[in-house]
Parts: structure tokens; C-alpha cells; sequence
């Protein structure tokens, strides 16, 4: 089965800008999809910065016959998220690296799927921070031995970066360590294959 390979909008964390995400942008290009970056500057929040990245998502959103997918690292995902509540419609799915999701009260959930990759070595964003409701359906927690800060660059992340943009949303099924990765991957469910 050929899959087309759609747009992706990588989001970089707090403070930093588009030069933190160039590994993922790279692989994911690599493997024949459109990457595109925030192009905003340093993550500094603002309500400035609000608008201006609805503004960018909506024209990178606008480029598509389909829903792009959204990767956000740490705040970046924040953003992923809260762009995905306020136009479901354009978003395929939601992929988080060490985003502060909850504070002791979840999000909302999202209706698009939602992959949030943490790390119990994450010393920024507290590991139970990043953790989605995945109760629900298209929902998961992927846990990795990765740091905050190299979330990015960890081939690991990159795996399950790669993995999820490669499902169908509509035959979504969650994500399954591949074959000799255990360790890599503490606690996830393993592939049959």
C-alpha cells in the first residue's frame, strides 16, 4: 500500500525557534513529506505570537486537499494542541514531545489522533505533565529515554515520529515497539512482526 505523504508543521519549544527542529524536519523530508517550519522567530509567548501562528498554520493548512499533521516540541506541542481544538478540520494528527498537557486537569480532548512522546528523564516538563487521557480513542502516551533536550535528535522519537505519520488516521491502531527495540521503549506494547 502507497502512502501519500502529506504536509507537517514542526513547532519548536520555548525560546527556541526553527534552527531546534531541523533533525526532525530533515527526516521527516527524507521521507517524502512536506515539511514545514514555524518561521516565527524564537517561541516567546506572546498574544502577538498567538495570532501570528494561527495566521502561519492557516496558510500552510490552506496549501492542502487534506488535513496537515502537527508536531510540537515541549510548547510547541501546546500549541499543536490548541491548534487542533480550534480547527480540527485541518488538522490529520497531533504529535507532542515533553509538552506540559495538564497540570493536574487534562486538556480537552482532541477528535484527531494524539501522540504524546515523554520521557521519565524530561528535568524541564515533569514526565506526568505530558501525559494525554489515553482512555480515549486515537489517544496514547509513548514513553522514550530521552532528555527534554534531545527529544529532538533522539532516533528513538524519530521512530515514533515516523510510525504515527505513516498511519491512517482513520485505521489508527497504537503504536507498537518495533522488533529488538524493548529497551528502548519502557513499557510499550510490542510488535507481533
Amino acid at each position: 500500500m502507497v502512502v501519500k505523504r502529506s504536509g507537517v508543521m514542526v513547532l519548536p519549544g520555548m525560546g527556541a525557534g526553527d534552527a531546534s527542529t531541523i533533525a526532525i524536519r530533515t527526516a521527516l523530508a527524507s521521507q517524502g513529506y512536506r515539511v514545514h517550519r514555524w518561521n516565527l522567530g524564537r517561541n516567546v509567548p506572546t498574544p502577538e505570537l498567538q495570532s501570528a501562528l494561527r495566521s502561519r498554520f492557516f496558510d500552510v493548512a490552506e496549501r492542502y486537499d487534506e488535513p496537515v499533521a502537527l508536531v510540537g516540541w515541549s510548547l510547541g506541542g501546546l500549541y499543536a494542541h490548541r491548534l487542533a481544538e480550534f480547527a480540527p478540520n485541518m488538522v490529520r494528527s497531533v504529535i507532542t514531545l515533553g509538552s506540559p498537557l495538564n497540570d493536574g486537569e487534562q486538556l480537552p480532548s482532541l477528535s484527531v489522533p494524539t501522540t504524546s512522546i515523554y520521557s521519565r528523564n524530561d528535568r524541564v516538563v515533569s514526565w506526568a505533565r505530558s501525559l494525554v487521557d489515553d482512555r480515549q480513542p486515537r489517544h496514547e502516551n509513548v514513553e522514550v529515554r530521552s532528555t527534554h533536550l534531545t527529544l529532538g535528535i533522539d532516533p528513538s522519537v524519530m521512530v515514533v515520529i515516523s510510525d504515527r505519520l505513516r498511519r491512517d488516521p482513520d485505521r489508527w491502531k497504537p503504536f507498537r515497539t518495533p522488533p529488538l527495540m524493548g529497551a528502548v521503549y519502557p513499557g510499550q506494547p510490542r510488535s507481533d512482526g
